[in-house]
Order: structure tokens, then sequence, then C-alpha cells
């Protein structure tokens, strides 16, 4: 996908001034920046919002960010709608329309399975209502999961380092298979960590990537938190503790906007089951081996965590998963496979950097 670029002005929302902004549609998302101010800021497609009905025939296009709702960013220039509608087509006048009314017959839908899945249903319950929430709905509880950790860790926005990451997650994807997509957030934080949100958003914290040896060792920690969603961990654990009284409201948009972000504040502190860990890293194994990536560098990661956890060493990747020991074996234990390199040593070492030194 080429980079088309636009001319722009951009709104933090914090002060009446715009700034003057250079654009670039990227594969990723839209990036925005000055020469004088540096790169302001880089909005993925599935976070847009139209400030304003788009059209193709249009010219202009007035944009917004479900993850920073003060914000706006206006893209001069012919050319520009089609490529929001191209890259973002849920930002569409029709698509806003049909979707008032698509929610409205899908909540009812979810609500008559849900019952009778609760009233017939054994200890899988849980799971098999999270497979009847449709991905957009997903994708909605997710973001505003994101939006609540971003009000304690800022995202990481360089360019180069972002584009390692998000280079990761596409092969990753390719091995995984278009029934699942999946979104990364690479997030500022000292602690080494990384967990799903529903809808296939992945938050990464930055230390977790500082402390990894090597590109194969992320892809080995997401290929895992791939492996929840897959299995819709999240979305049944959202379930199991917020209650279907959140998720019929996420459906209809009812309510105030509180009840969301409440709900993602229960969610981030959620931990799975051994039985969810066992069957994520079974995922993860399978994706790696599909995407030519060694597991075994994942398996020394787990090592060295299970080493943290005696003490010896600072790594921290998610102390609510168990058994690092158990984890680590079955990632060294794979049989040798043809495999290829995941980044050059320049991605990496931008990757390694993408939240400063």
């Amino acid at each position: 996908m080429s980079q088309s670029v636009f001319k722009g002005q951009w709104s933090s929302g914090e002060k009446a001034s715009a700034i003057p902004v250079t654009v670039v549609f990227d594969a990723g998302g839209i990036e925005f920046g000055s020469a004088q101010a540096g790169q302001l800021g880089f909005w993925h497609y599935a976070d847009l919002l139209a400030g304003a009905p788009i059209l193709k025939r249009t010219g202009d296009v007035l944009l917004r960010n479900r993850l920073y709702p003060h914000a706006s960013l206006f893209i001069e220039g012919k050319g520009a709608a089609a490529l929001v509608l191209d890259r973002a087509p849920h930002t569409s006048e029709n698509r806003l329309r049909l979707k008032i009314v698509g929610l409205s017959l899908v909540a009812a839908a979810i609500a008559i399975g849900a019952g009778a899945l609760l009233f017939f249903g054994g200890g899988s319950t849980t799971k098999a209502i999270a497979r009847l929430i449709p991905q957009e709905v997903a994708s909605k509880i997710g973001r505003q999961n994101v939006e609540v950790f971003g009000t304690i860790a800022p995202s990481c926005l360089d360019r180069r380092g972002n584009a390692a990451l998000q280079r990761i997650l596409r092969r990753l994807q390719k091995a995984a298979g278009p029934s699942q997509t999946f979104t990364l957030h690479v997030v500022r934080s000292n602690v080494a960590n990384a967990f799903a949100l529903p809808g296939g958003h992945i938050v990464l914290l930055s230390a977790l990537v500082k402390e990894a040896e090597g590109p194969e060792e992320v892809a080995g920690v997401l290929a895992h938190e791939m492996g929840h969603e897959i299995e819709r961990d999240p979305e049944a654990m959202f379930v199991r503790n917020v209650g279907m009284q959140t998720l019929i409201t996420l459906f209809t948009g009812s309510g105030n906007g509180g009840t969301a972000l409440q709900a993602g504040a229960v969610l981030l502190q959620l931990r799975y089951s051994r039985e969810a860990e066992r069957m994520a890293d079974a995922h993860a194994v399978d994706i790696l081996k599909k995407a030519g990536v060694s597991p075994k560098p994942a398996g020394n990661f787990f090592l060295r965590h299970a080493a943290a956890e005696d003490g010896e060493i600072g790594v921290s990747y998610l102390s609510t998963h168990p058994d690092s020991r158990e984890r680590a074996k079955l990632f060294r234990s794979q049989p040798s496979y043809r495999v290829a390199p995941l980044l050059s040593a320049r991605e990496w070492a931008h990757a390694k950097t993408l939240c400063g030194k």
C-alpha cells in the first residue's frame, strides 16, 4: 500500500489554535506532523471517526479519533475523502446510518440467544455467549478498554518503531488467517507486559520490547495474545465479570458513556484460567510455525520470566500467567522448521527505542 501525502490542520482540543501539518496515509493509519514540531500523531484507521459526513466526491475531510475525543484532524485536497473511505470504510455516511439500525437488531438477537444459553448452557456458557458478540461490538468494547488504559499510559508514536512492530503483527496476522483481525497499540510503561482486549485489540507495554532480546520474542508474546482472542477469552471474561446488561447497553448505545468505561476498568484487572493460558500458548505455537518464526526465542523469554519469579532478574511479563517453566518447555521443545527473519537489525533498533531510550 503506497503512501499518499496531504496538507492539513491538527488540533489537540486543548487550545483554540490549530497546527498546520503534513498528513501521510500509511499502511496502518494516518501519520501527521510538521518540520518544526516533528511527528504529532499516528491514528490507526480502525480508530477514525467522521467529524463531518464523508462522501467520495467531497474534497476536504474532518476526522476525529475514538481514543482522543477532543482532537481533530482536517485534511485538505482532492482524493483524501476517497482514501479515508477506502481504508476506514466505517466512516462512510451510509455505514453510519446502517449501524444504528443494525446494532439494534443484533441486540435483540444476542439477548434472545444469550437467554437460551443461560437457561440451557453448562460451564462454557460465557464463552458461548462471547462467540455471539459481533466483531463490531467486540471491537467497541476493546477500544473503550484502550481508552481507559490510555489515561495512565500514553501511546508511543515513533513512526519507525511502530512500523517495525506492525510488520511483525502483519506476518502473524497472515498466519492466523482472515477470520480475525488484530490491532496493536503500543504504550509507554516501565512494566514489561502485554494483554489482549475484546475485538482483536492487543496492548503492548514498551518495557516488554526493551527487555526482549530479539523480535522473535516479541512475536511469541503477540502470538499468545492473538491466541486468547481466537478463543474469545477477552469477550468471555467481559461477559462473566461485567454482566449482560452492560453488553446490551453497548449494543444499543443506550445509557451513559461511563458504563463501558467502568466495564473496561474491570476487564483490565482480570486473569485467565490456566486452561485458557495453555490454549493461547497452543495457538501461539501454531501461528509461529505458519509464520515461519522460531518458537524457541519465546521459550527463552518465558525462562527468563521464570527466573524473575525467583527474584533473579527484572523481567515481569504478565505475572498473572502461571507455570512459566512449563510454558517455556512447550515453546523450546518444538521441532525445527524453516524460518525467516522478522526484522532487520535497523528495524529492531527502531522498535527497541519506540518510546525513547
